[in-house]
C-alpha cells in the first residue's frame, strides 16, 4: 500500500492535458503553468463538399471528422480536460458530437471569438462543459476601428486620392455637430460611446430590453429601446453603429426601413456580424445613393461575389476584420485561455 506522502507526490507530478490549435502550440507550451500538458490539433478545411457529406449521415460524418481533425498528442484524447477552439473553426452539431465522444473528460472550452452564434453551445452545456468566448479580447481594438471609421468619414478621408486632381467631395463635418447612435450597451458599445463623447460627439444608445435601458447611462447622452425607436433614431443621426451579437431577434434588424431613415447623409457602421443587416437592401441603397456610406467588416456570400460587390458598390468600405488583426492577439488569447483554466480550477487536485 502506498504511503500518503507517495500519493501526494504522484498528484503533484501528474499533468493535466489540454488541447490547443497547432499554430498556437509553441506559444501555449511556453506560457502554460507547470501542471498543464499542452497538445495540439490541426483543423482541415471545411468546404461545401464536406458539408454535404456530413449532412448525408453519421458514417460519412465520421469519415469527414477523421480526415479533418488531426491530433498531435502527448496524452490520450480521453484525458483532455480543456479545449481551445480556433476562431476560424466552423463545425456542425454532428461534428461537435463526434468531438465530444473523443473527449469524455472535457470540462472547459475556450472559443476564440466574440459571441457564441457559430458554436453548438447546447451540446457542450448538456455535458456540463463550461464554454467561454473571447469576450473583451478584441473589444478595445474593434472600438478603435469604429471610431476610426467615423473620423475618416467625418473628415472626408475616404474621398482622398493618391495624386492628380483632387476629387469632388461633399463638405466635411465637425465632431461637435456629429450625432451617433449605437445599438448595444455591452463592452464595445459603451467603450465606443465613451470615446465618441470624449471627442465631442453626441451619442444615443439603443438597447433591446427595457430593463437594460439604464446600463451605461454615463456613456450615452440618451438611451432608447432599439425595437421601438431604431427607425426614428436613424432619422436623427449621422452614424448608426451596430454593437450587438447575432441572435434570432437581431438578425436583419437593419432593414430597408432603417436604411431609408439613415438616408443619403447617414452612414452605417457594422463591424459585428454581417447577418445583422439585410445585405441586398444595403447594396441596393448604396447603388441608388439613398444611403450615404457603409463600413462593414465583411459581406456574406462566396468570395468572388463579395469581391465583385466590393468593387462595384459605391461608398462601401470593407475592413476584412482588420480591426482584430493585431500582432499580440494570439498572445492575449493564450493568456485568456489559461486564465479560464485557473478560474475553472483545472489542476491535478480537482
Amino acid at each position: 500500500m502506498r504511503s500518503g506522502c507517495a500519493r501526494v507526490t504522484e498528484r503533484v507530478t501528474e499533468r493535466v492535458p489540454v488541447l490547443v490549435p497547432a499554430e498556437n502550440l509553441a506559444l501555449a507550451r511556453k506560457l502554460a503553468p507547470a501542471h498543464i500538458a499542452v497538445s495540439g490539433y490541426d483543423l482541415g478545411p471545411n468546404g461545401v463538399g464536406a458539408r454535404l457529406i456530413r449532412q448525408a449521415g453519421l458514417r460519412n460524418a465520421r469519415q469527414h471528422f477523421a480526415q479533418r481533425w488531426r491530433f498531435a498528442l502527448d496524452t490520450p484524447l480521453s484525458m483532455v480536460t480543456a479545449l481551445w477552439i480556433a476562431p476560424e473553426a466552423q463545425f456542425s452539431p454532428a461534428e461537435a458530437e463526434l468531438l465530444l465522444e473523443r473527449l469524455p473528460a472535457l470540462r472547459s472550452v475556450y472559443w476564440q471569438r466574440t459571441g457564441l452564434d457559430s458554436l453548438p453551445v447546447d451540446q457542450f452545456h448538456a455535458r456540463n462543459i463550461r464554454v467561454q468566448n473571447s469576450r473583451g479580447l478584441t473589444s478595445r481594438w474593434v472600438t478603435e476601428a469604429i471610431v476610426a471609421c467615423i473620423l475618416a468619414d467625418v473628415k472626408g478621408l475616404t474621398q482622398c486620392s493618391r495624386g492628380g486632381a483632387p476629387p469632388l467631395a461633399r463638405f466635411t463635418r465637425t465632431l461637435d455637430r456629429t450625432q451617433v447612435a449605437i445599438v448595444g450597451a455591452g463592452l464595445i458599445g459603451c467603450e465606443t460611446a465613451r470615446l465618441c463623447t470624449a471627442l465631442g460627439m453626441r451619442v444615443t444608445g439603443l438597447v433591446r430590453a427595457p430593463e437594460r435601458a439604464d446600463r451605461g447611462a454615463t456613456d450615452f447622452a440618451e438611451m432608447r429601446q432599439s425595437s421601438e425607436d431604431l427607425v426614428r433614431t436613424a432619422r436623427d443621426v449621422d452614424y448608426l453603429v451596430l454593437a450587438v451579437p447575432l441572435t434570432n431577434e437581431t438578425r436583419g434588424m437593419v432593414n430597408q426601413s432603417v436604411l431609408d431613415a439613415l438616408g443619403p447623409r447617414g452612414t452605417l457602421i457594422n463591424l459585428a456580424r454581417p447577418g445583422l443587416v439585410d445585405q441586398p437592401a444595403l447594396l441596393q441603397s448604396l447603388d441608388r445613393r439613398t444611403l450615404g456610406a457603409a463600413f462593414v467588416s465583411r459581406l456574406e456570400g462566396r468570395r468572388l461575389s463579395v469581391e465583385w460587390h466590393a468593387r462595384q458598390t459605391r461608398s462601401l468600405y470593407l475592413t476584412h476584420d482588420r480591426e482584430a488583426h493585431v500582432e499580440e492577439k494570439v498572445m492575449r488569447a493564450a493568456e485568456q485561455f489559461f486564465a479560464m483554466l485557473a478560474e475553472s480550477s483545472v489542476s491535478p487536485d480537482t
